[in-house]
This record gives C-alpha cells, structure tokens and sequence, in this order.
C-alpha cells in the first residue's frame, strides 16, 4: 500500500506557495523545515523572530514550512528568511468570555430582566 503525504503549504502570511507550486522559471518551489537540534538551534531563534514581525500569532510546530521564495540568496543550512511580500499584521487581542454571575442582577428592574417586556405589542 502506496501512502500519500498531503501538500505542505508556506506559513509566512500571503504566502500561497506550496510543494506542488512552481516559480516564475518553471523550477519547482522547496520547502523547507525549521532548523533543529543543539547545533541550530540560534537559526531556529532568528527564524522565529524574523517571522514574528510578519505574523504576530506565530505558532512553530514540526509540521511549520517556509518556502525557497522568502530566502535571498537560496536556503543553505545558515539562511534566515528574509522576503516578506505583505506588511507585519498587528497582534489580535483575544476577547474575554463573560461568565454567567459576573452581571449583578439585582441592579436590573424585573421588567427589563423579563425578555417578553421588550416584544413589541401587537
């Protein structure tokens, strides 16, 4: 049994480059994993924060891929990526759930706790 592995996509935003893709010259875009181990593990560093300038909500996992095309002078085992095409994208703030007895309902009027009193009249 022949098992496939999925496409592997870019994760720098904008980036719509994947396995499958080819560049302008019709040679095929590589992607490339983040640096591992003792030995890289400085490149992996300015991996991550050169790439947090361009994506605030950076998450690396085993399974992170940056494409050939973000390299200027081609990947080599010391490269950073350093070509971005979009602009960095400021954070998202998470927003905070209400829990169910933070409201003090004993400042509200019956009438404006009951859902019924603003139905309008027919």
């Amino acid at each position: 049994m022949e098992y496939k592995m999925g496409k592997k996509i870019c994760l720098v935003p904008g980036c719509k480059n994947a396995s499958v893709s080819l560049n302008e010259d019709g040679n095929k875009i590589t992607l490339h994993r983040f640096p591992i181990g003792e030995a890289r593990k400085h490149i992996r560093k300015q991996w991550i924060t050169v790439l947090k300038n361009v994506r605030s909500n950076l998450i690396v996992n085993d399974n992170s891929r940056i494409c050939s095309e973000h390299f200027e002078s081609g990947y080599t085992k010391t490269a950073i990526p350093t070509i971005f095409k979009c602009k960095p994208k400021p954070e998202v703030k998470k927003r905070r759930h209400l829990l169910r007895n933070s409201i003090n309902l004993q400042d509200f009027e019956d009438d404006q706790l009951d859902p019924e009193s603003n139905l309008p009249e027919n």
